[in-house]
């Protein structure tokens, strides 16, 4: 709650978005759901976390906790790349 308020967003966003991240990270634990809703889960989370970035650094400017979000992102990617490859 701290985050939110610190980068100066609404409370009511950070219900919004811990509700969508909950669902999207369902989306891509349970393996009977495939194609094209997994692909929007990890875009969906893609574009949170990217703008998780954004926020901070303008907020923050280049401190190290900016960076956060980016290792989170290029965790995700790894799987999302193995992801294609299983697929092919």
């Amino acid at each position: 709650m701290e985050g939110i308020r610190h980068l100066g967003l609404p409370e009511w966003f950070r219900l919004e978005l811990s509700i969508a991240t909950f669902i999207a990270g369902l989306v891509l634990i349970i393996p009977a759901i495939k194609g094209r809703i997994k692909e929007f889960a990890y875009t969906g989370l893609g574009i949170v976390y990217i703008s998780a970035f954004i926020a901070h650094l303008s907020v923050d400017g280049i401190v190290p906790i900016s960076f956060a979000p980016v290792i989170v992102f290029a965790i995700l990617m790894t799987p999302y790349m193995y992801y294609h490859k299983l697929k092919k």
